[in-house]
């Protein structure tokens, strides 16, 4: 009877910590696990600072036309800092970004969102674990800063053998290979190649047009609109990763066996500028309590407008629809067009009614293009105007 009873507590006591949440097991104030173990491939030190420089260029182009391409490269340097093996941070001191040789006019405050805050991550050898953005980081900068640290990641068990992986990162969860390419002195080249068309948790779609989310895989289709591949180089030097350089190309061809399409090119290469002796560590941010935990996949979140729009800044789209159709349909139509569609679906129901009913004396087709902007809102408040008329 008493071992009957002993082995009943057992059981009770194994569910009931079984089923404590690991949040409970986590510190309010620590990214990821509190304990860490030493790491054998990538050893990163708590006693210094890392200074890295990005530079990276993005080539977007129609093959039909060669002139109308489009180039955008952004330069940054970072900072990463340790408080043991595992628990550290990503810092932006600088960007630079450039437009067809055009310094970008961002606005200031814009700039200074890559700087306003650091991010925080768990990275066990080699793998982010966790990261652990503040509260007010823009989704836009967060899924940059994702995608530096995406760099940095090796699935490897041991950086001499060649190993294949379900990786996940800001490319999605996929396939990626592996090799130990060459070695240069105290040098160990790494290629990495990721199978984007194994991905999955990657695409997601936001268009004015009404369509699911399309899952861009060899094994469910066999032809695809998209074709990409992502190739990275890691150079590993005293356990250091010193250099990243990857090469990345997308071609969205959308009829079957042609060759005519857009196609963006992308690539980077990070550099390791020095090391530093940390005589005074900046440990502050450990204070600092964790409000949010996630993984280094790519944020899909839908950008929303800080200010409503208001119905004289989508009246005045609509006017300007009118004038771009007066006499035959101008390229520029579809650009304005598309801009209305994404003011207008944050506007409120009585909003949407009242440009309705004001569309026709705006202009002689004013009341047309809001008849056929309505069903691309897809708002609550589109449907309601629809179901009235």
């Amino acid at each position: 009877m008493e071992a009957s009873e002993v082995l009943r507590f057992s059981l009770i006591v194994v569910v009931l910590v079984s089923s404590v949440s690991s949040s409970y097991l986590r510190d309010k104030n620590i990214c990821g696990k509190p304990s860490c173990k030493l790491p054998q491939k990538l050893k990163f030190s708590p006693d210094l600072k890392y200074y890295y420089q990005y530079d990276a260029q993005v080539d977007t182009m129609f093959d039909v036309e060669r002139n109308n391409s489009s180039t955008f490269t952004i330069k940054t340097a970072f900072e990463l800092q340790f408080a043991t093996f595992c628990h550290g941070y990503l810092k932006v001191s600088e960007v630079t970004m450039t437009e067809n040789n055009w310094i970008n006019a961002t606005e200031i405050t814009n700039l200074e969102s890559f700087t306003e805050h650091i991010l925080r991550f768990y990275f066990e050898d080699g793998l982010f674990q966790e990261v652990c953005p503040e509260p007010d980081e823009p989704v836009w900068v967060l899924n940059f800063k994702k995608g530096i640290l995406s760099a940095f990641q090796n699935s490897m068990e041991r950086l001499d053998l060649d190993q294949h992986a379900i990786e996940t990162d800001v490319n999605g969860e996929c396939l990626t290979d592996y090799r130990l390419e060459a070695v240069d002195g105290t040098t160990l080249i790494i290629s990495k190649q990721k199978q984007l068309d194994s991905c999955v948790s990657r695409h997601h779609l936001h268009s004015i047009i009404p369509t699911s989310n399309y899952v861009f895989q060899t094994k469910y289709h066999k032809w695809s609109p998209m074709t990409s591949n992502l190739t990275c180089k890691q150079f590993v030097d005293h356990n250091i990763v010193s250099t990243v350089e990857c090469s990345e190309h997308h071609s969205f061809l959308p009829f079957y066996n042609q060759t005519i399409g857009a196609s963006t090119s992308a690539t980077f290469k990070i550099h390791l500028i020095e090391e530093e002796d940390m005589y005074e560590s900046d440990y502050s941010y450990k204070n600092m309590k964790i409000k949010r935990r996630t993984s280094l996949l790519y944020d899909t979140q839908r950008f929303l407008r800080e200010n409503y729009s208001t119905i004289e800044e989508t009246a005045a789209l609509v006017v300007s629809m009118c004038n771009l159709n007066s006499e035959e349909l101008q390229p520029e139509f579809s650009e304005v067009f598309n801009k209305f569609i994404h003011i207008a679906r944050y506007l409120p129901y009585y909003s949407v009614s009242e440009l309705y009913k004001k569309s026709q004396s705006l202009c002689p087709s004013g009341k047309k293009h809001m008849m056929d902007s309505l069903p691309h809102l897809r708002s609550s408040a589109s449907i309601e105007v629809m179901k009235d008329i």
